[in-house]
């Protein structure tokens, strides 16, 4: 039997033909089978339908996060103040990488999230790592990690359709055979890359791996600050895709972020989970006040004052929702509330905090990136389903059994505990100079 959710007296944020943002109030949306039937006034209710009362309530788009490190939600006690290099010295914990891969693709399943598991091996890729040494693997791409990936794209997609999976790689310094295989066998096996790293580009190009018209999968590169105008030119010939994650970006004194750079093709992401709250709409906070510095720099040393701002909350917000939809390939699933789509929804209620209740009634969208916290999502839909319901977050079902939340900080306090103990055995300052060997292999 068919699954009906009826929300009735929405005030909904959608968008048009254009992305424009239109704020229509007095709505109903009817779900059926995690799909958006029906968006109007008056729905009625089919039998057996759930329906709830959304008034003084705002329904947005699901948020779409195209670069995070989920995982690190275990260090947020560690790392706030570190730079760059500390954070890629001291980041090489798994050290067996499938068996934290399937752990970790089963949680992403059982939680309910839609998403792509972007599966890669750490950065160094250690043999050994002490108190008294570092030693790194052999610079190639090991086989079982290959034929692991080929493993599980032959198993997916996870999560009841929900969970794909991808590729994330850094390892631009190894040999060109060894990031050929790589993608050859991974693209092969049906899996998108995701790229992060200095020169990536340029890598790119030379070993004709950017996807053509006829292609079917995508690559998003991460970052970008490092580009020069030849990554630029090539970037741009290539139309793919840049994740800025404003935030990180600044902690890892990368520069100034590339998310409203003209001609680029760019989409936001809150990255390293142990340096930030994980609010995309901190994100998207960050990102704008960020550009608005820079204008404001530029201006000031000409000696000129701004009388406007470029990017607007709607820019960003887009940038978080229909346009990340459609850079991951996905625009006519989600992104966006239509009929014909998935429904990821979020609820915001209008009523939990005094910030962003006096505002959202003006403005929602202004409202959403500037003022909300995730006290003010009320709840969450992924599919249809509820993950967070009344303000509070639905218990995951694992072999038929509730975990809720006091069960997962329980498990995570421990996880914590033993990263700390493992960091503990572990020579920092010889990962460091492993890896300034490989970002600036000149000056080793």
């Amino acid at each position: 039997m068919s699954q009906s959710l009826l929300l009735q007296n929405v005030l909904v944020i959608q968008h048009d033909e254009h992305d424009d943002i239109q704020v229509v109030e007095n709505t109903d949306i009817l779900i059926v089978d995690g799909i958006i039937k029906e968006i109007g006034t008056y729905i009625k209710p089919p039998p057996h339908a759930e329906v709830v009362d959304c008034s003084n309530k705002i329904i947005s788009p699901g948020f779409i996060n195209t670069h995070h490190h989920l995982w690190q939600t275990q260090l947020k006690d560690y790392g706030t103040d570190n730079c760059w290099l500390d954070y890629f010295s001291d980041g090489q914990y798994m050290s067996n990488c499938q068996r934290v891969a399937e752990s970790a693709i089963s949680a992403f399943s059982d939680s309910g999230i839609r998403g792509v598991f972007a599966y890669g091996e750490t950065f160094l890729n250690l043999q050994k790592w002490d108190s008294e040494s570092c030693v790194p693997n052999a610079m190639s791409i090991s086989e079982p990690f290959i034929k692991h990936v080929e493993n599980l794209a032959q198993r997916g997609p996870f999560g009841n359709g929900c969970v794909n999976i991808g590729v994330s790689f850094d390892g631009y310094h190894m040999p060109q055979q060894e990031v050929e295989k790589l993608f050859r066998r991974a693209l092969k096996a049906g899996r998108d890359p995701d790229k992060v790293g200095p020169s990536v580009l340029k890598a790119l190009e030379k070993y004709s791996l950017f996807p053509g018209p006829k292609d079917d999968y995508t690559i998003v590169i991460s970052h970008g600050n490092y580009m020069d105008d030849e990554d630029f030119n090539i970037i741009k010939k290539h139309r793919v895709p840049l994740a800025c994650t404003p935030a990180t970006e600044a902690q890892g004194s990368m520069g100034w972020h590339l998310l409203f750079e003209p001609g680029l093709i760019t989409v936001l992401g809150a990255d390293c989970h142990c340096l930030t709250s994980s609010s995309l709409m901190q994100a998207a906070r960050t990102a704008l006040l960020f550009s608005r510095l820079q204008k404001t720099i530029e201006y000031k040393e000409k000696g000129e004052k701004i009388d406007k701002f470029d990017q607007t909350s709607h820019d960003v917000f887009n940038k978080a929702t229909i346009e990340a939809a459609r850079t991951v390939g996905m625009e006519n699933e989600i992104g966006s509330i239509a009929v014909g789509k998935g429904a990821d929804i979020l609820i915001f209620s209008r009523d939990q905090s005094l910030a962003f209740g006096a505002s959202a009634r003006e403005e929602p969208v202004a409202a959403i990136v500037t003022y909300s916290e995730a006290r003010d999502i009320e709840a969450v839909l992924v599919n249809g389903c509820f993950r967070k319901r009344d303000g509070k977050m639905v218990p995951v079902v694992k072999d038929e059994k509730d975990i809720g939340l006091y069960q997962v900080l329980r498990e995570l306090d421990q996880s914590q505990k033993d990263i700390r103990l493992k960091r503990e055995s572990c020579n920092t300052s010889i990962s460091k100079g492993l890896v300034c060997s490989i970002i600036h292999p000149g000056q080793a």
